[in-house]
């Protein structure tokens, strides 16, 4: 692990996987994990993917992990920080760059992170040779069910940015839905039943947004439906859709397809798009993980 300071004067952690010494790296793989949840959840995908070849770098975003943590801002994002976190992704992709000239560089974003990375390809796609969606969806983006904008501008005027948003937990309790009886409320994550109770212990993992953290969101995911913005994606980046068929965040595979069939019809030459049926939010900690950590090496492998 290493740390960096972002151009905002925060500090950002940062984890790294490395191939054995002796073994030829083949590119980077740069990973945007999701909301309410940090990076060293990826430990086994670093794992995988060092042992296939890769180096593999994971940041804890703004609000989240280390980084939130040390901060003081666990679960908390400030006006302007959906932005800044682009930006500090950007800022590692620099880093990458300047650690292994001329290595080739993908950005994997799972669910908030798919977001972070569907506007970062729209400022900085020609910085990298792929991008990996997973646990996403796509546009025409709408706020979804039992969260309105001007109820949570009236929460903010009243309580607070920094306050806990009940709308988000209301929010994580509709994806539950399609699987009661529920033990744990958490279900929607993945079948694997180990998974969702060390997400659950997890001190860093399943905390609330706070109401900044749901405008940032917010602001972020219709950034990455602005039918201007998606025109700058290059039409020769190499993009790989992977989703949940049970995902109730991509719609149960609805949502991700039609981002699938925009980038498509956007001009944009390489699109892959998989659905695995039966599986959840989480495909890296579902019960057929290892299938889908092979299935991405195979993309990477082709797209070198």
């Amino acid at each position: 692990m290493f740390t960096f300071q972002n151009q905002d004067g925060i500090e950002i952690f940062v984890y790294k996987w490395l191939p054995k010494p002796g073994v030829k790296i083949k590119a980077a793989v740069q990973i945007a994990h999701g909301g309410a949840e940090h990076a060293a959840r990826y430990t086994h995908v670093g794992e995988a993917l060092a042992k296939a070849g890769y180096v593999v770098y994971a940041d804890d975003h703004r609000g989240h992990g280390k980084t939130g943590q040390k901060a003081g801002r666990l679960g908390k994002l400030s006006p302007g920080d959906w932005e800044g976190m682009v930006r500090d992704l950007k800022e590692l992709t620099d880093i990458i760059k300047k650690e292994y000239p001329g290595l080739p560089v993908f950005l994997l974003g799972h669910s908030m992170g798919s977001f972070l990375t569907q506007n970062y390809i729209q400022n900085w796609g020609n910085e990298l040779r792929g991008a990996l969606l997973t646990g996403t969806t796509g546009g025409p983006f709408e706020m979804p069910a039992g969260i309105d904008l001007q109820s949570i501008q009236r929460q903010i005027e009243e309580k607070g940015l920094d306050a806990t948003a009940e709308e988000f937990t209301e929010l994580t309790k509709a994806y539950n839905e399609p699987f009661k009886p529920a033990k744990t409320g958490f279900e929607w994550l993945t079948r694997e039943e180990a998974e969702v109770q060390k997400y659950i212990d997890d001190p860093l993992s399943g905390f609330a947004f706070s109401y900044g953290s749901l405008i940032e969101l917010a602001t972020g995911m219709f950034a990455a439906g602005d039918s201007k913005k998606l025109q700058k994606i290059p039409k020769d980046l190499a993009i790989y859709i992977f989703v949940g068929g049970m995902d109730p965040v991509g719609g149960m595979g609805k949502g991700a397809e039609a981002l699938f069939k925009n980038y498509q019809e956007l001009g944009i030459k390489d699109v892959t798009f998989k659905v695995y049926p039966g599986c959840r939010h989480e495909l890296f900690n579902e019960i057929n993980r290892k299938e889908v950590i092979q299935d991405v090496i195979a993309w990477l492998d082709v797209h070198i």
